[in-house]
């Protein structure tokens, strides 16, 4: 909040979250659902180690392939650059879009197959630096999933980004 020629303002941010929760709490808006009517959802998990080493480690063919599940899995020659396609034995077709070192960021496109499941979504997967307490590196590896159509398939992906990052979690012990 801020006071501006003796009246109270809230700032754009502010307004927003007041806004979503007051539409959930009159049952405009379900959870996760965007103004658009779709909906989003974000996971994410802390891992020690520092951004450099979290990207690095993102591009192994063990990573990719927790991340992306192609079906017949990826080749040892593969990294994720602009292009790379995984057809995922769901059905899904994952393409990566962009790949941005600078921001430490992959955005990939979500194709569904099948009449149900005929959607198209996308995942921005982030890497966020942090800091432990105690001074050590860490670093926030982050899936924010958008544009999904139904609550019932944004539920199903938050399940499935956890599985991803549990693998992961694994690969890194």
């Amino acid at each position: 909040f801020s006071l501006f020629d003796g009246h109270l303002y809230m700032k754009n941010r502010w307004a927003q979250t007041v806004t979503v929760r007051y539409e959930q709490e009159r049952g405009l808006r379900k959870l996760g659902e965007t103004c658009k009517g779709t909906f989003a959802v974000n996971v994410q998990k802390q891992f020690k180690l520092n951004r450099d080493e979290l990207w690095a480690k993102l591009h192994t063919t063990a990573f990719m392939s927790a991340i992306f599940k192609p079906k017949g899995g990826f080749g040892a020659d593969k990294k994720i650059e602009a292009g790379l396609v995984a057809e995922q034995s769901e059905g899904d077709t994952l393409t990566v879009t962009t790949v941005n070192a600078a921001s430490y960021s992959v955005r990939v496109k979500v194709e569904g197959k099948g009449e149900e499941n005929a959607n198209k979504s996308v995942v921005t997967i982030m890497l966020m630096s942090a800091q432990k307490k105690d001074g050590a590196p860490a670093c926030a590896l982050r899936f924010d999933h958008a544009d999904l159509p139904t609550e019932e398939e944004r539920n199903r992906r938050r399940v499935e980004w956890k599985d991803v990052l549990a693998e992961l979690e694994k690969q890194l012990k």
